[in-house]
């Protein structure tokens, strides 16, 4: 796939994000037009014309409530993978092995050390978050330290550091907000006790607007999100001058022998979608499924939804990508 490729997918992602967006605020506008033409038209209310008065105040309430669920969910998701995990200082022997290649990288890139910690699962993750480059931090657990090489390692550092230049942390967070605004509605609990499990119109209301509008924007997310780690891969393999490295490091790490699936794929973290791969233990892989054909929501899931290209794909656009040069 060309350069030209990738940006038009990245294009026409955007566009559909935006348009999305558009119709998921109208959407929020005209819901608050209703709500506050409920209380204003009330015989009670006493007040003349009151579906102009609903028409202006509405259209206000609207655009600010659907602002501050989208400064909500941003602010939510800078912080939500030092949240999921319980993040802690590297040791001594791990900032040593860390440290000089973030500052190499990061030099070479033009952009502000991360904060680098360290997680104790055996899940492999590797992953920067941050809205700007100087609030970044890197996030390397265990098992990928133990299980990388130094070459690989520089590979999956300079990796992330791609990431930190080109503000995919923030990029994707902002492209990713018509769904976590959609995810809000749909998951949005009124706090009302009810008996037995009856549920009133009005929350019902709430699933099909947010299941709607997070269907439609939540493949183009992905989309977008997949053409961002093509761009990662091959900054990384320009800065190392070591493609192999890379694909080395990307095997390995979605190798299922480097860490046995403990956990059912379909409980998946969010978190995971900012590592350099998908975990083995959330990657619904044929092995989890015991040999046998993987449910077909499964895989749609991982055609539609899926953050990461196929690590096969990538590893053949690397070599793809050392054959043209």
């Amino acid at each position: 796939m060309s350069r030209f490729d990738l940006q038009l997918r990245m294009g026409v992602a955007v566009l559909g994000l935006l348009a999305v967006s558009l119709a998921l605020l109208c959407t929020t506008v005209a819901a608050s037009i209703l709500l506050v033409a409920s209380f204003l038209t009330r015989p009670e209310a006493g007040i003349q014309n009151p579906w102009e008065l609903s028409l202006g105040l509405g259209v206000v309430v609207g655009v600010v409530a659907f602002l501050a669920l989208s400064v909500r969910e941003l602010r939510r998701t800078d912080s939500l993978v030092r949240r999921q995990f319980d993040a802690r200082e590297p040791t001594d022997g791990e900032r040593d092995r860390l440290a000089p290649r973030v500052r190499r990288f990061a030099s070479h890139f033009d952009v502000p050390e991360p904060t680098i910690r360290v997680v104790e699962t055996d899940a492999p993750h590797v992953s920067v978050s941050g809205l700007t480059p100087r609030r970044t931090t890197l996030v390397v657990s265990e098992s990928v330290l133990s299980a990388l090489s130094p070459t690989e390692l520089d590979a999956v550092v300079a990796h992330e550091l791609a990431h930190v230049a080109n503000r995919d942390a923030a990029v994707c967070t902002l492209v990713s907000a018509p769904s976590m605004v959609a995810h809000s509605i749909l998951t949005y609990d009124p706090g009302v006790e009810l008996p037995g499990q009856y549920r009133p119109t009005n929350v019902t209301l709430y699933d099909i607007v947010g299941g709607f509008f997070w269907a439609a924007s939540r493949p183009l997310v992905s989309v977008f999100a997949r053409q961002r780690e093509y761009a990662a891969d091959a900054a990384a393999v320009a800065a190392t001058g070591d493609p192999g490295a890379l694909a080395s490091a990307l095997r390995t790490l979605s190798d299922p022998a480097t860490t046995a699936p403990t956990d059912d794929p379909r409980t998946a973290s969010p978190a995971d979608a900012f590592s350099i791969v998908r975990p083995p233990s959330v990657a619904a892989d044929s092995e989890y499924w015991a040999g046998e054909t993987r449910p077909l929501l499964v895989r749609l899931r991982q055609r539609v939804l899926a953050t990461h290209p196929p690590v096969q794909k990538r590893i053949e656009r690397i070599a793809g990508s050392v054959g043209e040069t």
